[in-house]
């Protein structure tokens, strides 16, 4: 039975198999006036409906074309309109994050941050996850500025903008230094000595920026903790072997 149409949206495309997408395809050939013929699940007997279809990837046009079955495709590809990432439009980033403030309707108990240093940064990071960052960053500002006084004592920041820098460098911040990088691996190409210089370095930057967020102190006090005591001018000596 035709209905009065309606929308058919198949968001991450890409990420669709080629065997559903054979499966759809025949559905996917329109009939007259815009009527697409289906069998449901367990169905024996065609049915047909009018829609609009919308589909939605993160992947581009050209990246589509190596990715769908030539076929599917050709039948889902058609007027295409491609929306900027946020990393695109930085001259929009106040715009954008006010009113993702005023979606999450923080804007009824809290006033949107508008700090010159927190715009500022704000303005110029880059949001890998889009629009979904945003609003990280916003939960994260408004949670802190919730947290009872003790639990900001236990976080260690001093204030939301701070406790919002580190979440992002932990949690969307992808550079390329992470975990993997510090996996130490041996060459036959060093003496021994330089074997251990190497390692030495990359155990200190690996502290520093994974155990101590960025900071040689807070790493040592981790080892301290942990039995190990060791000192800043240590590690960072092994961070810059060239200058020892």
């Amino acid at each position: 039975m035709v209905n009065g149409g309606g929308i058919l949206f198949i968001d991450e495309l890409y990420a669709m198999s080629k065997r559903v997408q054979e499966k759809l395809m025949s559905s996917l050939s329109t009939m007259k006036k815009g009527v697409f013929k289906f069998i449901r699940v367990g169905g024996k007997v065609n049915e047909y409906a009018k829609f609009t279809l919308v589909v939605a990837s993160n992947k581009s046009i050209d990246e589509l074309k190596y990715i769908l079955l030539p076929d599917f495709y050709d039948r889902v590809v058609q007027y295409v309109i491609r929306i900027p990432s946020l990393n695109e439009t930085k001259a929009d980033r106040v715009n954008d994050w006010k009113a993702n403030w005023k979606h999450l309707m923080f804007d009824e108990t809290m006033n949107c941050p508008m700090g010159k240093e927190f715009i500022e940064w704000l303005s110029n990071i880059e949001l890998p996850g889009n629009w979904r960052d945003l609003q990280r960053i916003a939960i994260w500002y408004k949670s802190f500025k919730e947290f009872a006084p003790e639990h900001k004592k236990l976080l260690g920041f001093n204030s939301a903008f701070d406790y919002v820098k580190n979440q992002y460098r932990v949690i969307i911040e992808r550079k390329d230094f992470n975990y993997n990088e510090y996996e130490f691996e041996f060459s036959d190409e060093l003496t021994p000595f330089a074997q251990v210089e190497n390692y030495q370095k990359q155990l200190a930057l690996w502290a520093k920026e994974v155990i101590g967020k960025g900071s040689y102190k807070r790493a040592v006090d981790f080892f301290n903790q942990k039995g190990s005591p060791i000192t800043e001018k240590t590690l960072y000596n092994w961070a810059n072997p060239k200058q020892i």
